[in-house]
């Protein structure tokens, strides 16, 4: 195996558990709400936003870290913070002590991530950055996956604070891997001199991003696309197991096959034809992701609408499989318009507005609308509050995939000229 394929092969495990430590919360939210008595805007603030906020505040020093240590130091420290973090989570005796342990995981997640998109563009040529992305971005899938599958598992059998304990544990193995095996790069090696400060290349960073007409939508359109992203994932197992009467352990099984194996597999094959079709006319390496949002929402909006459990099934995966299209292709191209020197910095930033709004906001708006509409009697117009808040969000996702078309318009001027 050669050295770039090994380092995509261990940033991916790294970024199946980030996000099986992440989500593991989702699949547990229903007996955490029993044992606390919370509201659904309480779980929406633990689901989301105590972990972006953190996430969101300490991604950028993080970033400027990364362009003056060695990736695969800080990559490795990070992950055994978040790890332990999440084991945590499942010693949590209060509300308090669940909201501090997932900002914990926030602030541990927030130094990896920068730090593994530089190693990656390090390795892959621009030509090949799409599809390296997409392979990266399905640790994802298969990260939720896991979350579902074991976490619903261990949570039926053996309760929710062990399933948190049983999925940080990977984590502290992988941290020991990567420090000690990961192959650093000759750029990665040479330790880069200290920026003039860490103000100034933020906030040039930041022009060079803003500036660019092509990143000023692709920015958009992510940051809506992620509201919608992050506000159906954290409820949609709430969802199904109040809406539909399914078990945790059926409600993972479900979820790891539509989110984990064809999210999967929707994310890897994205990243292929958007590289494909960027070498006829460059505005498709947007264009695709685009095209998969709108295609998943007549299918999400039946899906959460319907009364029939098998109906609502078929229908959710194809959102399941589509939804994660759009972020290999945002940071192949975000990486190949931004300096070398500017590229951690410039991921935290995208990762910043994503975590921040999408991830902060997404479950809130959600859990918000629910208890607004319970709270507000409109039980008769629907007895399901929660799929009209999931239903709702769905509008961002329309607007991202607006901005992405504009992107790719832009993309198509900038490389006629």
């Amino acid at each position: 195996m050669t050295a770039r394929r090994y380092t995509l092969l261990l940033l991916t495990c790294y970024f199946a558990i980030a996000h099986m430590d992440r989500h593991i919360i989702t699949i547990t939210l229903e007996p955490i709400r029993r044992e606390f008595g919370l509201s659904d805007l309480q779980l929406g603030l633990l689901s989301g936003f105590a972990f972006a906020m953190f996430f969101s505040l300490l991604i950028l020093p993080f970033a400027i870290a990364a362009t003056r240590v060695e990736h695969r130091k800080l990559i490795a420290g990070t992950i055994g913070v978040w790890s332990a973090m999440t084991i945590l989570t499942g010693m949590a005796q209060s509300y308090i002590h669940l909201l501090l342990a997932r900002i914990g995981i926030g602030i541990g997640e927030a130094g990896a991530l920068p730090a593994s998109h530089a190693a990656i563009t390090d390795h892959y040529p621009p030509e090949k950055r799409a599809t390296a992305m997409g392979i990266f971005v399905s640790g994802a899938n298969i990260g939720l996956a896991l979350a579902l599958v074991l976490g619903g598992f261990v949570a039926q059998k053996f309760g929710w604070r062990w399933a948190m304990i049983t999925t940080g544990l990977p984590g502290l193995f992988l941290a020991l891997i990567i420090r000690f095996t990961m192959p650093v790069p000759v750029k990665d090696s040479i330790v880069t001199p200290s920026p003039p400060g860490n103000r100034s290349i933020t906030l040039q960073t930041a022009r060079i991003m803003w500036s660019d007409i092509s990143l000023r939508f692709l920015l958009l359109g992510t940051i809506f696309s992620a509201i919608t992203t992050f506000g159906i994932a954290a409820w949609l197992p709430s969802f199904l197991v109040r809406t539909h009467g399914l078990s945790l352990i059926q409600v993972g099984l479900y979820l790891a096959i539509t989110i984990g194996v064809f999210g999967m597999i929707g994310a890897q094959l994205a990243g292929r034809l958007s590289d494909h079709f960027a070498k006829r006319k460059a505005g498709w390496i947007v264009w695709v992701p685009a095209l998969a949002i709108l295609i998943a929402k007549p299918f999400t909006i039946v899906g959460l609408l319907s009364q029939q459990p098998l109906t609502a099934l078929i229908f959710l995966a194809v959102p399941a499989a589509l939804g994660g299209t759009y972020l290999a292709s945002t940071i192949s191209v975000l990486h190949t318009r931004v300096p070398p020197k500017n590229k951690p910095v410039a991921s935290a930033l995208l990762l910043l507005s994503i975590n921040f709004i999408g991830m902060g906001f997404g479950p809130l708006i959600v859990g918000a609308l629910s208890d607004y509409w319970r709270a507000a009697g409109y039980e008769i117009i629907s007895n399901n509050p929660l799929a009209i808040g999931l239903s709702a969000v769905q509008i961002f996702g329309i607007m991202g995939a607006v901005f992405y078309a504009l992107a790719g318009r832009r993309l198509n001027v900038s490389d006629e000229s």
